[in-house]
């Protein structure tokens, strides 16, 4: 998100984790950038419902795994209740489904955990700029997916893989 000449707003960043060590230092990466603003944190879904009501932030960066409900309900929920806010998964899985899952549901952008701290900077300012952003592992592992001399051979297809 850029921010328009002559004033110094900074988008505000909810981050949802529930590693307490990950939430501040996520924080703190956040905190020292001229653009952006961590306005809150919570450590599981039922904390993160009053605090996206209360703070209002232009995205959220979301764990997948929490405590309290199910995520994908919670993105569908709260693209629903506050259209404008950006959600940004910060995932340690880098399997595609997971991304296309959070996707679907109404996330912005997928990033994965094991990315440099200026890759997630990137990927939270692209998704504020409304652009879909996701991890260079997991978009090669789509088109792997979906792009057949991609594959490495003997490797079935997810899709042909039964649940």
């Amino acid at each position: 998100m850029s921010t328009p000449p002559g004033t110094s707003r900074k988008a505000r960043i909810l981050i949802v984790d529930d590693h307490p060590l990950l939430r501040e230092g996520v924080m703190q990466l956040i905190n020292r950038q001229r653009d952006l603003a961590a306005c809150a944190d919570a450590a599981s879904l039922t904390e993160a419902q009053p605090a996206l009501e209360r703070h209002q932030p232009d995205l959220i960066l979301l764990d997948l795994r929490l405590s309290g409900g199910d995520v994908l309900e919670f993105i569908k929920s709260s693209r629903a209740r506050f259209p404008k806010v950006h959600i940004l998964i910060l995932s340690q899985h880098d399997e595609p489904l997971y991304a296309e899952r959070t996707m679907r549901a109404g996330a912005s952008g997928y990033v994965i955990k094991e990315e440099a701290p200026e890759e997630v900077l990137t990927a939270i300012r692209t998704v504020l700029c409304g652009e879909t952003y996701v991890s260079r592992k997991i978009a090669a592992l789509v088109l792997q997916r979906m792009v057949p001399s991609a594959r490495p051979n003997g490797v079935p297809r997810l899709e042909d893989l039964t649940d």
